[in-house]
């Protein structure tokens, strides 16, 4: 029999400036054959970004999130720290106190362009702009299937460019599509776009199809 390819691991590096903590983390990565710690951010394919002892989202911290161009995975001491985690570029937000296995499903998650956000994010971001967010789409206008496509990738938390090689479209054009849908839905940012789009079956943890009659 033809032995099974190898599957190249998915490298992580850990951007921590706790030794404890980054330690911690890298034995619990480890620990999964399917991932690899890497020290440098620029050759990782998912960044675990510890967020620390930040207890405000108006702290310039947020700034060194940003830089990064890879994935960012971020680990937050505050559930209501999500929103500037999202805000700042994390493809997801999750409790500093994770535990080994929900960390590294986490990180594969992100991965493969999921948004993640342990129970106590999601709650946070539900009750601060779902409410809002639901009342004001229930009077919008209907959204087209491409614009549908472009909120089912947002929510996702794909970024423009991403979405634009996906969908072989320009950038700009995502970004027009995008501001289209912000603007039919009357949501303010891409947030409150994912909050709608998981808390109303447009798409569903752990898949990427629309909910939506064919």
């Amino acid at each position: 029999m033809q032995s099974e390819p190898e599957v190249e691991p998915v490298t992580v590096a850990i951007a921590c400036g706790d030794p404890l903590v980054r330690s911690s983390l890298a034995s619990a990565l480890r620990a999964r054959p399917e991932l690899e710690v890497v020290a440098e951010v620029e050759l990782a394919d998912v960044v675990v970004w510890d967020a620390g002892p930040v207890s405000s989202a108006a702290s310039s911290a947020w700034q060194e999130l940003e830089t990064i161009a890879a994935p960012v995975l971020a680990l937050i001491a505050d559930p209501a720290l999500a929103s500037a985690a999202l805000e700042a570029g994390a493809r997801g937000a999750i409790a500093r106190e994770v535990s080994p296995f929900a960390l590294c499903a986490a990180v594969l998650a992100v991965h493969h362009g999921l948004l993640v956000l342990d129970s106590g994010a999601r709650a946070q971001l539900v009750a601060s702009k779902h409410a809002e967010a639901l009342s004001a789409a229930s009077e919008s206008e209907e959204l087209t299937a491409r614009e549908l496509e472009i909120l089912v990738l947002v929510a996702r938390g794909l970024s423009n460019a991403e979405i634009a090689e996906q969908l072989v479209l320009s950038p700009l054009t995502v970004k027009t599509h995008v501001a289209r849908v912000l603007d039919k839905l009357n949501l303010r940012d891409r947030i409150q776009a994912v909050v709608l789009a998981y808390e109303n079956g447009i798409v569903r943890p752990g898949g990427d199809q629309p909910l939506v009659a064919q």
